[in-house]
This record gives structure tokens, sequence and C-alpha cells, in this order.
């Protein structure tokens, strides 16, 4: 059988957000006898943690900030933002690393002026994406705006539960 919600129909499947650069189709199982549909594979997810606080300047450093995965993921993209925004000139270089080892090929980006990578004139990409749970996830600074001012600074891992 299929359902229709909204003009969608899915048959055996769960169409996710069509706008969203995740976009996901996930399968499901029928309903088990308490009523629970399963979602079988395809799960987004993601991991966000606070490399530095909010109001102190971030600096050029190795190894700040960071956490330990909560559960295995492939990695489809990054993205990284601050809560202060960089001043003057140039960009805020930021490495991410799963248990010491850079996962990417192009750094994440911020723009000076700018609140997140999102708009970066360069996007990351992600070299290696495939994390496991209880892996440990650190970032490096490798440079920051002329002005120094930036800070709260946020890293997000989007992907695809496994």
């Amino acid at each position: 059988g299929s359902l229709q919600y909204n003009n969608a129909s899915f048959v055996g499947s769960i169409l996710i957000d069509t706008n969203n650069p995740l976009t996901a189709i996930r399968d499901w199982d029928m309903p088990d006898a308490s009523g629970t549909v399963a979602l079988t594979n395809n799960l987004l997810t993601e991991m966000s943690f606070a490399a530095s606080d909010g109001t102190t300047p971030i600096v050029v450093a190795n190894d700040i900030g960071g956490m330990f995965a909560t559960h295995d993921m492939t990695i489809q993209s990054v993205f990284a933002g601050v809560g202060i925004l960089g001043t003057t000139s140039g960009v805020t270089n930021i490495d991410i690393k799963v248990n010491g080892t850079s996962i990417l090929g192009t750094a994440v980006t911020i723009d000076f002026g700018e609140a997140t990578s999102l708009t970066a004139a360069t996007p990351p990409f992600v070299d290696t994406p495939s994390i496991s749970k209880g892996d440990r996830i650190s970032i490096d600074i490798d440079a920051i705006t002329t002005g120094g001012t930036e800070a709260g600074l946020q890293i997000t891992l989007n992907g695809i539960r496994v």
C-alpha cells in the first residue's frame, strides 16, 4: 500500500525534506504489535559541539574543543559557526580531526564578517567520512581573521547513522 501526505506519496519509504541537501529516503518496516514503525536505513543524524566559550576570542591552536562520537556515522557535510564574527580581513580556518587525523581534504573556512562556513568562498570537503562510536573528534584552528575577534565557535557534522 501507499501513504499520501501533503501531495507526497510513500510506498515503503519516508521521504525527508526535499529542500535539505542531506535529503534521504528512509525505508521502513511494517508496524510491530505495539504499532511502532521502524526506520531501517539512511537515518539522518548530526553531532555538534562547542569548540570554545561564547566570549573569549579564539586563537590559532591544535587539538581544541571536541567530543567523543555518540554513534557510528558516515559524514556527508560539516560546518562551523561563530557567535562573535571575525573582523577586518581573512578567514578562520578549521581542521576537523578524528582520533588525531584530519578528515578533511579542504578545511572549513568562515570568511570575515560571516557567522558560518555555509557561505564560505571555498566549501569544506570531507575526505574521510567514517566515524565510529567512541572516536575522539577535535579541531585545530589553523588561521583566524586579522581582527582576531571571532568567538563562540560551534562545529556540526551531518550525515547518515550506520
